[in-house]
């Protein structure tokens, strides 16, 4: 049985629209996390903030895997089938309560080999988050389909900011680790909750095996392109937690925390919309969205986390209290690593929205190939910095490499793109490091923390925007126009 009457028609108006909602929950969500983490890691210490880290990093991965791509599945599918919608609902609810009770039995051997032998414990307690996650694929696939960004936004950012906060109470009442815990949870079960309600959809007591078939050729190629862009990215905490320690993977996981907040404010919200929107494109359309999206992106972020590198210096303890103090190269550098992929963010929409899943399958192998080896060999042979520093290098060739691909796939002139796409980069990069020399230079005159960073914050931006608004004047002329004609 389909649903007919469900499907949103993918325009422009519609577009823009989806991704301002998107994206102003997202602002409104991390900016609150952006005030809850400095306050968290005042309280808790970096071995709190590690075992929660690494146990975290394992949920999700056996919750990816678990999930088998089914959700990402049915949203390119042509309409909403209601019994593979409820076969696809039980299959991963069953899934994740299998997955949550085996963590649960093995929990004290798997701690031991991700490095956090002490954490066994909040693997059994965070195991349930595994079918609570599962669980939500569904719904949210349907919004997706039917392009609800605006009700999910709310939603989500009603949840996640109350978890933030009930997260702070929970620490300054002397809980400890378990605030992070509750925090999670509470997001977790609001979400599921919320996306029940805004759906209105309620799972049949059905169950087609050959309707779950018919979804695995394409979920399983993205379910394993998403293992690999999570190893990508979540692969180097466990590998500084085993061959580091849970200190270091503590300190790590904090600057990660911060330095991802921009990327997850612009790009997840940008991502979710996109990925149904690319794929309802013309080819031609398609590149010029992905080139122009891929400009945009690069003159946002760019800064922003270039930015992050030159003044990480005084926000460490600024921000996070004197004893991260010491941790200031590892939030520069975390930064930097970010700053150095921010062409390639709507890439992975493009890939999966086009049809290129083989494609991203692929890359995807050779990224997490790249990542993983390179921070595993650096945290056995060096220390953190040096593991970091190796992660920069690293993410610098992946970045040319995917731009290259991923351009040459679109139809559009290669070099010229990459070109368009890397010119904020280097902007941003002049900027960042004329602010690091002057504070630098300047610190005999500036005493504080606060001094130095103000002063920080006012030379970039003032370098920065005189710069873009010169190189990039048309663009963003063009963009303003069509955001206030869409509106």
């Amino acid at each position: 049985m389909n649903e007919p009457g469900n499907d949103c028609s993918v325009t422009p108006q519609n577009i823009s629209r989806n991704i301002i909602w998107s994206i102003s929950s997202k602002i409104a969500t991390f900016g609150l996390k952006f005030v809850t983490v400095p306050i968290l890691a005042r309280i808790l210490t970096p071995e709190e903030f590690g075992s929660v880290a690494v146990a975290l990093t394992t949920i999700q991965f056996l919750a990816m895997i678990g999930a088998a791509g089914f959700g990402a599945a049915l949203i390119i599918q042509p309409d909403e089938n209601r019994e593979t919608l409820a076969s696809v609902f039980w299959m991963n609810l069953a899934t994740g309560i299998t997955i949550a009770a085996l963590l649960a039995v093995f929990a004290e051997p798997a701690a031991t080999l991700l490095g956090a032998p002490g954490a066994a414990s909040l693997f059994r307690i965070m195991a349930p988050l595994i079918p609570l996650q599962m669980s939500g694929e569904v719904f949210y696939s349907i919004l997706a389909k039917r392009m609800k960004f605006r009700q999910e936004a709310a939603w989500s950012m009603l949840s996640d900011s109350l978890s933030s906060i009930l997260a702070v109470i929970f620490a300054f009442t002397g809980f400890g680790v378990f605030s992070l815990v509750f925090q999670l949870f509470t997001s977790a079960i609001m979400r599921l909750i919320g996306l029940i309600f805004i759906s209105k959809y309620m799972p049949l007591f059905v169950f087609n095996m050959k309707n779950l078939a018919n979804l695995i050729r394409f979920g399983s190629g993205i379910m394993f392109s998403e293992i690999f862009n999570f190893l990508t990215f979540q692969s180097p905490i466990i590998l500084i937690s085993r061959f580091l320690g849970i200190i270091d993977a503590g300190a790590f996981s904090v600057a990660g925390r911060v330095s991802s907040i921009p990327n997850q404010i612009v790009l997840s919200a940008i991502m979710s919309v996109l990925f149904p929107t690319f794929g309802a494109m013309a080819r031609d359309r398609g590149a010029q969205a992905l080139l122009i999206s891929t400009r945009l992106t690069s003159i946002v972020l760019a800064p922003i986390m270039f930015g992050l590198w030159a003044v990480a210096e005084p926000v460490m303890p600024l921000v996070f209290g004197p004893q991260w103090a010491w941790a200031w190269p590892v939030l520069g550098l975390t930064a930097l690593s970010t700053a150095v992929l921010t062409p390639c963010g709507v890439f992975i929409p493009y890939l999966k929205g086009g049809g290129h899943g083989d494609t991203l399958f692929w890359w995807s192998l050779f990224r997490a190939g790249i990542t993983t080896t390179t921070v595993g060999i650096s945290a056995m042979l060096g220390s953190l910095t040096v593991t970091l520093t190796a992660l920069c290098i690293a993410n610098i060739t992946i970045s040319f490499l995917y731009c290259f691909l991923v351009f040459k796939i679109a139809g559009t002139n290669i070099l010229r793109s990459i070109f368009l796409a890397y010119r904020p980069l280097l902007i941003a990069g002049l900027m960042a490091i004329i602010v690091k020399f002057s504070l630098d230079y300047g610190a005999k005159y500036l005493e504080t923390p606060l001094s130095r960073l103000s002063i920080g914050l006012l030379t970039g931006i003032f370098i920065y925007t005189s710069a873009i608004f010169f190189v990039e004047r048309s663009l963003l002329q063009i963009f303003y126009k069509k955001i206030r004609r869409r509106l």
